[in-house]
């Protein structure tokens, strides 16, 4: 197959996460299956920085994906995330494509951006962030005119929802894929209470794993990975911690809120137990994972299936995650872990306590994950993908599903 990958950003982007390293991941196990595999990103658009129009639908990005479908021809175009740069207004040039070229259209969707102008599911709490009916656990899309969606500003918020109603609401693009995978139940659910082909598809765990000896001796390592930015909970976290005798937390990642942790540990004069070491290459971040203990995800809006918790079960390390979105489905698949609330200091000293007792007791890292590998293997991964992009290109060439959304 001819297959185009349609993201916002490269790897090599400094804005790159989670979804550009699943993307190089999902890239290299196609290619070895011996298809043809190309990308199209923002650094493939040229022409001028972004501005207010263009975040909202950006025409030179329509017109260079165009150009570049006509000479690629692809059987699967593969979408993912587009709503900063690239911009939802390229489903449209999807769609009117796909009558003269019959490819089958694939998203994956690594948040909420096709239900809620903002796609952590969070609306702006002061400069903060809170997230969208966790309390009741609504499940139900947020009314469009919710908010503020964006803690930067009025400018911001207003841009976002602009952005959603142009795009979803009015003109109807997130009925465009053929098929949207969801790498949570949580986010599936979701999805379908709009109308949306989701389908769920967990994320796979590379074959490559770090052997590595714990040791024995010494404190508590807890490890926390990820952008440092206020929907990851990070700055919340450190706020109250509860810094317990034996218990160390290293940082790792950068963000706009970087230096308001440096100076929340300064304030609390936790330097002795609280390290940050700034954003570090993946391979590098996966042997810290592999050396430490516990692996902490705090996030306040709801997430959907953050890579660095396989990476740290595939590892021996245990998890210690927020109650949001999808991350209590960890727990339940793999038995492995504890859930606390991210606003709630009594059940994060709970947490740490109880693993320390684990610890003690020689259990805390002992968990089998050898199904939960199997499951989710690369190999078993990419024979599923595979169904669902050969189902896309039946279901296009046969005209199974026809076109319903406006362009």
């Amino acid at each position: 197959m001819r297959i185009l990958q349609v993201n916002d950003y490269p790897l090599d982007h400094a804005a790159a996460g989670g979804a550009e390293r699943h993307v190089d991941h999902a890239t290299r196990l196609l290619r070895d299956r011996g298809h043809d595999v190309h990308s199209f990103t923002i650094a493939d658009v040229g022409g001028p920085a972004r501005n207010a129009r263009r975040y909202i639908d950006n025409s030179i990005a329509r017109d260079a994906l165009c150009r570049r479908l006509h000479e690629f021809h692809p059987d699967i175009v593969h979408i993912h995330n587009i709503y900063h740069e690239l911009s939802p207004g390229i489903m449209a040039t999807l769609q009117r494509c796909r009558h003269t070229i019959p490819f089958g259209t694939i998203m994956t969707a690594h948040d909420a951006h096709l239900v809620c102008p903002n796609a952590a599911l969070c609306v702006a709490d002061g400069d903060r962030l809170r997230g969208i009916g966790w309390r009741t656990g609504a499940l139900a899309p947020p009314s469009i005119w919710a908010g503020p969606w964006d803690h930067r500003g009025a400018l911001y918020s207003w841009l976002k929802r602009v952005q959603h109603i142009w795009n979803y609401r009015l003109h109807g693009r997130h009925r465009v894929p053929d098929a949207v995978i969801c790498p949570s139940r949580f986010l599936t659910a979701l999805l379908t209470t709009r109308g949306v082909r989701a389908k769920y598809l967990p994320h796979p765990i590379s074959s490559s794993r770090i052997e590595t000896r714990r040791s024995d001796d010494g404190p508590l390592r807890v490890i926390c990975v990820g952008r440092l930015a206020p929907e990851k909970g990070v700055l919340e976290l450190l706020r109250s911690w509860p810094a317990p005798h034996g218990v160390t937390l290293e940082i790792i990642g950068d963000g706009p809120d970087a230096d308001a942790c440096r100076q929340c540990i300064e304030h609390r004069a936790m330097s002795d137990c609280v390290s940050m070491s700034g954003a570090l290459p993946h391979a590098k971040t996966r042997k810290r994972i592999a050396k430490a203990h516990v692996l902490i995800v705090p996030s306040v809006c709801h997430e959907n299936a953050p890579l660095v918790i396989y990476e740290a079960l595939a590892h021996g390390t245990n998890v210690l995650l927020s109650d949001r979105g999808g991350l209590p489905e960890v727990i339940r698949d793999t038995s492995v872990g504890t859930l606390f609330e991210p606003d709630d200091h009594d059940t994060l000293t709970k947490a740490l306590a109880a693993f320390q007792k684990q610890r003690a007791d020689g259990t805390l890292n002992a968990f089998d994950i050898d199904s939960v590998w199997r499951e989710r293997c690369d190999e078993r991964w990419c024979d599923t993908l595979i169904g669902v992009y050969a189902d896309a290109i039946n279901a296009r060439r046969l005209h199974h599903w026809p076109d319903t959304a406006p362009a």
